[in-house]
């Protein structure tokens, strides 16, 4: 099992290394619900697209969520029997 985990990570992170990318046409429509285009050097926003709506965590979060669990449980901090209490709040937010 943690073996797959690392896998997964291992593949999300190495998916989500910057690089450089050429478009033919000036405005590319992006079907997104939100984005922005980062200039990595200077951090000049060169596109955005409702970049400040807030939205559900992306798979990445949930994969780094999993590392650190699986990371507790190996290090002896947590165990698989322990019990995990969640406020009425985030019980009301409900799952992706």
């Amino acid at each position: 099992m943690k073996r797959f985990i690392i896998f997964i990570m291992a593949l999300s992170l190495f998916s989500s290394f910057p690089c450089t990318v050429y478009s033919k046409d000036k405005e590319e429509e992006i079907s997104a619900k939100s984005s922005i285009l980062m200039c990595m050097n200077t951090g000049e926003v060169i596109s955005e697209n409702n970049a400040y709506e807030h939205l559900f965590p992306a798979s990445v979060t949930k994969i780094m969520s999993i590392f650190l669990i699986a990371k507790a449980i190996d290090s002896g901090r947590i165990g698989l029997d322990d019990t995990v209490t969640a406020s009425e709040n985030s019980v009301s937010k409900g799952g992706s």
